[in-house]
């Protein structure tokens, strides 16, 4: 059955990694969203000119979240989530 597993946000890749190589059906739901390009990302023009630069960036839906596969009565999901 699925389950809900909270993990550090920002350490949703790591996760996704351990999960996989421990051989677990996983989902992190991602959306695509606008971020504002740091001003000293922008070229002199665009700052000058006062641009607002945004570029897409695919971040997960549900921060520090996962849907993670596995059965309760087996105890090998409990050494992973230590």
């Amino acid at each position: 059955s699925w389950h809900v597993v909270q993990v550090a946000s920002g350490s949703e890749r790591i996760v996704d990694e351990k999960l996989e190589e421990h051989g677990f059906g996983r989902y992190n739901p991602k959306i695509l969203t606008l971020r504002t390009v740091p001003r000293k990302e922008l070229s002199i023009r665009q700052r000058k000119a006062g641009v607002i630069v945004r570029r897409p960036k695919l971040v997960p839906m549900l921060p520090g979240y996962f849907f993670v596969h596995f059965d309760l009565q087996q105890d090998a999901w409990r050494d992973l989530f230590r």
